[in-house]
């Protein structure tokens, strides 16, 4: 995903274990065994990452959370997309009729 799309939805990878502790998610990719850590930013998008919310709808929850531009959040909302996606941490889906 090269630039912001709302209609993206983006899923957990299957098989992915996490847990979130104090805030912050804790997740290990099993092809590899890293451990990845979320801070409280990242874990409170990630949280809203469950396969049926689009990229959004995530936008709208996350602007309702924190001062940030809607510009702004589109670039870090896309970078933090793609770096998940890389590290094999989310599957990212198209929405149909969007």
């Amino acid at each position: 995903m090269k630039t912001f799309d709302p209609a993206i939805v983006p899923q957990p990878s299957s098989n992915l274990p996490w847990r979130e502790l104090d805030g912050e998610v804790f997740a290990i990719t099993p092809e590899d065994g890293v451990l990845h850590t979320l801070n409280e930013t990242a874990s409170f998008i990630w949280g809203l990452i469950d396969g049926k919310r689009s990229l959004g709808e995530i936008e709208t929850q996350v602007l309702d959370e924190f001062e940030v531009t809607s510009e702004q959040l589109r670039d870090d909302l896309t970078a933090f997309v793609n770096l998940l996606e890389e590290r094999r941490l989310v599957q990212l889906e198209v929405t149909e009729g969007e």
